[in-house]
């Protein structure tokens, strides 16, 4: 996915959540930018499957189990965590979720979907790829995807 595609996608996740007067949405922007799904879609499903509050911030371990193939803990790094710097060079290519402290990010190709850039020194918690069924994925597979087995938490 080039820049600039990326570029109106976040531009589009801020004013779908300006126009449903949100904030504290990064799991939303997260889940929309991550699966390349419209951010009312994102909105509705973590409302519907995860009581999500308006304006209010959820944990995103729970989206990860179902939606990523496996996601790896902060503690997996014998030298101290990664930064959004460092992941981003370390994974060029490829849908990622990433956490960071009090914050849920999508990164697509090496690129933040965010407001951390690729200079960011926040250091990941956790990670994970998003499944290829996962992208362009409708509520119908979603609601599939979460009644299979979810997915394994790893410490390296």
């Amino acid at each position: 996915m080039d820049k600039q595609n990326i570029d109106n996608m976040t531009q589009l996740s801020t004013t779908f959540s300006r126009s449903f007067r949100e904030t504290n949405d990064c799991t939303v922007r997260a889940l929309s930018n991550g699966c390349h799904i419209p951010y009312p879609q994102a909105h509705n499903i973590l409302r519907k499957h995860y009581d999500r509050k308006h304006r209010k911030g959820m944990f995103f371990s729970e989206i990860m189990e179902v939606l990523c193939s496996e996601f790896i803990s902060h503690d997996a790094y014998k030298n101290g965590t990664m930064t959004i710097s460092q992941f981003c060079k370390r994974f060029p290519k490829g849908r990622y979720f990433v956490t960071i402290r009090r914050h849920a990010i999508a990164i697509v190709d090496g690129v933040p979907q965010d407001w951390t850039t690729t200079k960011s020194r926040h250091h990941v918690w956790l990670y994970g790829e998003v499944k290829e069924e996962a992208v362009r994925m409708t509520n119908a597979k979603f609601e599939e995807m979460k009644n299979s087995k979810p997915s394994e938490l790893i410490h390296k």
